[in-house]
């Protein structure tokens, strides 16, 4: 693993054994990481190396922590409250989730996709029009707690998975959303009208 990977990690007393799965986004109700703490409860006994990293500040953030402290997994929950560097957080997971129920432009999950991550999410706003389910990462319906842990333990259970569709999200990242190609195509539009 690079080196910056376990400099992430040590930062937060983990290692290269452990299965890091993060969320950057608001601690606001609609982000739902309540159901993302849950789906990591469920998972507890499957996967005790199973680490959650929570990278962002909001008004939920006691009543999550509390609900992780509920669940035994205190320990295995790490809030991190807001980092201005969270993109290079990132490199530091293994797989990124966001089972938001409201989500318009999902900047995150690119984040995550240039950081060449799988990423489990909800079919909710505009996320299914950047992650192509089954090849980039898998989708679950928004709000279900089963489909957000089978989606996790999916991933979690294979290494190559995620290898394989971290690789596929940061080539599909570069190929749709890199600033340059947008430019282009804007500037081809542009002149495709000025010509008819």
């Amino acid at each position: 693993p690079e080196p910056i990977r376990r400099e992430i990690r040590s930062e937060f007393g983990l290692d290269d054994g452990h299965l890091v799965v993060g969320i950057v986004a608001q601690l606001r109700p609609p982000k739902r990481h309540d159901l993302l703490i849950q789906a990591a409860g469920d998972l507890k006994e499957r996967y005790p190396n199973l680490r959650l990293l929570i990278i962002g500040q909001g008004e939920m953030e006691a009543a999550l922590q509390e609900q992780a402290q509920r669940a035994g997994l205190e320990d295995r929950v790490i809030f991190t409250g807001y980092r201005n560097e969270a993109r290079r957080l990132l490199r530091g997971l293994d797989l990124f989730a966001l089972p938001s129920e409201v989500e318009g432009e999902p900047v995150s999950i690119l984040e995550a996709m240039a950081a060449g991550l799988p990423v489990v999410a909800a079919r909710a706003g505009g996320i299914p029009e950047v992650v192509a389910d089954g090849v980039t990462g898998i989708l679950c319906d928004p709000g279900s707690r089963e489909g957000l842990r089978d989606a996790l333990a999916d991933l979690l259970a294979s290494p190559e998975k995620r290898q394989a569709m971290g690789a596929a999200g940061k080539e599909r990242g570069a190929l749709y959303f890199s600033a340059d190609i947008m430019a282009r195509r804007f500037q081809e539009l542009y002149e495709k009208c000025a010509n008819s």
